[in-house]
Parts: structure tokens; C-alpha cells; sequence
């Protein structure tokens, strides 16, 4: 019996590299991993059991198409989908295919299972989400969009690529105010009882911050009476945390089958 895991590893991105469930399950559960976009298309790999996720796996389609063609070869006996971003229409005929499915928006019509991140489980927020602010405004700009427009001096940047989990955890826990175009930065803020702002391009927007589990303040452009609508979820942590084990604990039933 053997498990294969697959998502995107842009070692860069923090985001990427720590929302597989790999990092964080029973050593029963561990196996291998490949990057998606290195999936290959004939049948090379042996495995009885996928895992794909976490990561906007579906809003891609060459992604999408890599994972279809390697499952299609493979025919694996176990596919399991663990909290990817996706939108309904999208991905569905993969979808039926799996034995589990958990997805990271929380649809109101329960389309499919909501399964926050599993990041949450990262050792690096627990030790720093009681951590008392000293800062005002930290901006997390998105690599591969234009910075967002902030006036002020008061203001820390950076970006969530190149970066390291520990160095963002770390930013978010001296600031109040999360500002931020980044998915991963908006989820690890608010599990760190952060006020978060996201501010995206309508695209990044249609994608990955609609039905977004804890409701915030999304907008193309950034205003300061944003801030206003700024919430913090006290209980986010440990929700999205019993979600995930829970979903480890029917996984793992299922891989020993």
C-alpha cells in the first residue's frame, strides 16, 4: 500500500510548500510527493492512493490537465482531494472520482465539503498567534500582481514570494492590520486573530476570495475605511485545526481499507 501527494512546490512560496497535508499526517499516511506541474504523463509511478492539495490546484488548467492525464493513466484505487481552491463547474468530473473532497471555500448550498487549509496545523502559529502587536499596517503584496496602493509612512512591506512561512508568521504577529493580495496571508492572519483587508485584481478576486469562510472586506483598490470593516475571528484556529484532523481521521480509514 502506498500513498502519493501531489500539489505545487514553488519552494518559494510559503504558500504553496506548506498547504499539502504531507507536513502534517500520521507517519501511517506519509508517501511521496511530486510537484503537479511535474506529474508524468505515462504511467511511471506506482501508488494505490493520491492525495492532491492544498493550493488553487483548480483554477488552472494546465494543473488541471496533469492531474486528469495522471489519472487517467494510473486509475489510482483511492483519490483523495484535500482543501484545494476550485469553483463549481470547473472540476467536477474529477471531483465525482474521489472518495473524499474537501474544498477551502465554504459554499452556502454545501456544493462540497469545506476543508480549510491544512496549514493551520504548521507548529509556527500556535507559537506566535498570542503574541501582542507593537505595529500598526503590514502589506503583503502578491508576487505576481501590482503592489497595492497604500499611502503612508507607517506601513511594513514585503511579499509572499520569495519568503519563508516562519518570516510572515512572524510579520503578522507584529502588526494589527494585515493588508494583502495573498490567499495564504489572508488565512494565516485571520488563524492568528489579525484584522485582514484584501485587495486583488477582479480576477484574483473571482477566484480566491469569493465565499471565503470568515467574511472580510475584499476590494481592487484599498481604502482606509476598509479597516473598518476588519474583523478577528478568535475561534478560526481551532475550527479550521478540528476540521482538518477530523478529515486526517476518515483519510486514514480510507488509505487502510
Amino acid at each position: 500500500m502506498s500513498t502519493l501527494y501531489t500539489h505545487r512546490t514553488d519552494l518559494g512560496n510559503p504558500g504553496d510548500i506548506w498547504s499539502t497535508p504531507l507536513h502534517y499526517v500520521d507517519p501511517s499516511m506519509r508517501g511521496a510527493m511530486v510537484d503537479i506541474y511535474h506529474l508524468p504523463l505515462q504511467k511511471t509511478l506506482s501508488y494505490d492512493t493520491l492525495i492532491v492539495g492544498g493550493g488553487g490546484l483548480f483554477y488552472d488548467d494546465h494543473m488541471l490537465g496533469k492531474l486528469t492525464q495522471q489519472i487517467s493513466c494510473h486509475k489510482p484505487k483511492r483519490l483523495i482531494i484535500w482543501g484545494v481552491g476550485s469553483t463549481p463547474g470547473v472540476a467536477d468530473d474529477l471531483f465525482a472520482q474521489a472518495d473524499l473532497v474537501g474544498v477551502r471555500q465554504r459554499y452556502d448550498d454545501s456544493t462540497w465539503e469545506w476543508l480549510p487549509c491544512a496549514s493551520v496545523l504548521h507548529p509556527g502559529i500556535d507559537a506566535r498567534r498570542k503574541i501582542k502587536s507593537t505595529k500598526n499596517f503590514l502589506v503583503v503584496d502578491h508576487w505576481k500582481r501590482k503592489p497595492i496602493g497604500v499611502p503612508g509612512v507607517d506601513i511594513t512591506r514585503t511579499t509572499n514570494n520569495p519568503a519563508t512561512i516562519e518570516h510572515l508568521l512572524d510579520l503578522i504577529a507584529q502588526h494589527e492590520y494585515i493588508i494583502t493580495a495573498s490567499y495564504h496571508v489572508w488565512y494565516w492572519s485571520t488563524l492568528m486573530r489579525r484584522k485582514v483587508v484584501v485587495c486583488a485584481d477582479p480576477v484574483a478576486i473571482s477566484w480566491k476570495f469569493v465565499h471565503l469562510p470568515y467574511p472580510t472586506p475584499v476590494a481592487e483598490s484599498f481604502s482606509w475605511e476598509l479597516l473598518d470593516l476588519a474583523r478577528i475571528y478568535p475561534d478560526a484556529k481551532e475550527e479550521c485545526q478540528a476540521l482538518n484532523l477530523d478529515f486526517a481521521r476518515r483519510a486514514m480509514a480510507l488509505i487502510n481499507s
